[in-house]
């Protein structure tokens, strides 16, 4: 039974050179992981030092800037997706330029901005989880 779904998708040429599909399929793994635990940190963190409702709004405030970079000015692209991390799921366009500008920091600049960011969530959840007195309440109920 062959079934036609329609399905296409582009990997671009430019990212196979450098890597090996299985080599992407595992940096792709892996950079997905950061990227969850960078934005589940991000929300530990801004609920601890806000509220519940900050956390969830700035977690769905990132994932909505992944389409303001992808609408934006080629030029301006660049700049946005430094900042902006729900982009870079996006790995296999990585090296590749769309209107003559490349769009998506490099592999390595991904990983350490995770790294480095994930490192600071962990220090400020410590420092606050330190200062404050929890109060458990049972919300199952």
């Amino acid at each position: 039974m062959n079934a036609a779904y329609q399905l296409s998708y582009e990997i671009p040429y430019e990212i196979l050179d450098q890597y090996t599909p299985v080599q992407m399929m595992l940096l792709m793994i892996l950079l997905l992981t950061f990227i969850a635990m960078f934005l589940g940190m991000l929300m530990l963190t801004i609920s601890l030092y806000g509220n519940q409702r900050f956390a969830v709004a700035a977690a769905v405030l990132m994932v909505l800037l992944l389409f303001f970079v992808l609408n934006t000015y080629p030029d301006m692209r660049m700049g946005y997706a430094k900042l902006i991390p729900t982009v870079w799921a996006q790995i296999t366009k990585c090296n590749t330029t769309m209107g003559g500008y490349y769009w998506l920091p490099d592999i390595k600049y991904m990983l350490c901005f995770l790294t480095v960011g994930i490192l600071i969530e962990i220090f400020l959840c410590i420092h606050r989880a330190a200062l404050v007195d929890f109060h458990w309440v049972n919300e199952d109920a």
